[in-house]
Formats: structure tokens, C-alpha cells, sequence
């Protein structure tokens, strides 16, 4: 449900991913099932490419519910009810192995939510699980929290950092991040320009999002496109 993320510390920007719900996703869908299922436990309960909700085995019929219902649909929240879930945020300066020194400065996370309440959303696909008549765009986000474990370093500790730093030197971390951008292909023939310079390059991913209006500069959903399924 967020469109971009930014990570600033001490006033620099550590991470700014556009595009954050596809990255996020697609890494999501790159990692081992017992480590989404973990994800799952703490989210929604479940995911649109489970096996257990392919054409066929949409409807999971598990007894009567508090709405009468005899089934449950992939990922139902009845109208006027609501669901917690949480999520780790994909900010790469908090996946690096050292703490964070608080001292010195502000930590900051800005999320932007995505514009467009369908974008929250998959596509609906030929013989998919997602359809208008079944999916309902009128959502809302309250009771956002950060939850978090800060450290307290010993006070002979933390003058020895404050010294470091103080006479000059630097405490170094290393992570990586990521890097999004979205181009306009057309034509049998594909060819990409980038211009963005990077130290250390590790890896490349390409996906497909669908086809382009060019009269009204808009994306035409494709039936047949995962847009969350790499190359």
C-alpha cells in the first residue's frame, strides 16, 4: 500500500525506493515459502499466489463464520470490519549486521501512500482470484505504529564512541539498497537506457508491468501479465 519509501539519518538519505510495493513483492516472492509463510503470519494471513487459492480451490470452505458465511474468500475483510497486520520494512540500512547510533541524530522512515486505491490490489489474470464484483476498493489505514528494540549502550561505552568520532574518524556501515526505474518499451525490439551510476552493481532485475496508452499516457492492464513475477 506504499508507493515509496525514504530513510533519512542525521538529515541524509539512506534509502529512497519508488515503486516500493513491486520491489517489495517481487524480493518477497524470490525467498523461500517457509520464510513467506513466516510473513504471512504476521500479515494477512495469506497470499495471492498461494497454492491453496489457484482457480479451483478459491473458495476454502472451513464453517460457519460471525457473518453467517459457510466460506472464506481469499483474504476477506467484511465491510465495516478491520484486520492487523504488520510488516518489516524493506529499508536495506536496517538489514546491515550493526546498530544504529541514535546520539548524534534523527532517524527518520517517510511512507507515501500509494495514489491509487486499486493499486493495492493484483491484476486480475485470466481464470484469476481477483475480480471487481469480488474485490472491494474503499479501504482505510489507522493505529499505525513503529515497533522497534532500542539499545542503551554503557555510559563508559558511549563516551568512547562519542570520542571516536569527536577526534575525527568515522564509524563505518556498509549495506546495500535498491535502485528502481520504469521505462517505455514499444516494438518488437527492446532496448533500455540507463544513466544511473552505481559503486557496486550486484544485481539486475527486469519485470513487465503491461501495455502503455500513449493518447492517454496511462498503463493498460495486461490479462496475461504477473507484474510481480521477474524475469
Amino acid at each position: 500500500m506504499f508507493s515509496r519509501v525514504r530513510c533519512m539519518y542525521q538529515g541524509a538519505i539512506c534509502d529512497d525506493i519508488s515503486a516500493y510495493n513491486r520491489t517489495h513483492e517481487m524480493m518477497s516472492v524470490l525467498t523461500s515459502k517457509a520464510n513467506r509463510d513466516n510473513d504471512d503470519v504476521e500479515g494477512f494471513g495469506r497470499r495471492w499466489d498461494s497454492t491453496d487459492y489457484y482457480p479451483g480451490n478459491f473458495h476454502k470452505f472451513i464453517g460457519a463464520n460471525a457473518h453467517g458465511a459457510t466460506k472464506v474468500d481469499f483474504g476477506v475483510i467484511y465491510p465495516g470490519d478491520s484486520q492487523t497486520v504488520s510488516f518489516k520494512p524493506m529499508i536495506r540500512v536496517l538489514s546491515q549486521s550493526k546498530y544504529l547510533p541514535l546520539m548524534w541524530g534523527g532517524f527518520v522512515m517517510e511512507f507515501e501512500i500509494i495514489g491509487d486505491a486499486t493499486e493495492a490490489f493484483a491484476d486480475s489474470v485470466a481464470g484469476g482470484n481477483f475480480t471487481p464484483t469480488d474485490t472491494g476498493i474503499s479501504w482505510a489505514m489507522s493505529d499505525v505504529r513503529l515497533v522497534g528494540d532500542v539499545v542503551t549502550l554503557d555510559s563508559a561505552l558511549q563516551n568512547s564512541y562519542a570520542e571516536h568520532v569527536l577526534s575525527g574518524k568515522s564509524l563505518p556501515i556498509n549495506y546495500g539498497t535498491y535502485i528502481t526505474m520504469q521505462q517505455t518499451v514499444v516494438g518488437a525490439e527492446i532496448g533500455v537506457n540507463i544513466s544511473r551510476a552505481v559503486s557496486r552493481l550486484k544485481t539486475i532485475f527486469c519485470s513487465f508491468d503491461g501495455d502503455f496508452n500513449p493518447t492517454t499516457a496511462e498503463k493498460v492492464d495486461h490479462p496475461y501479465y504477473l507484474v510481480k513475477r521477474p524475469l
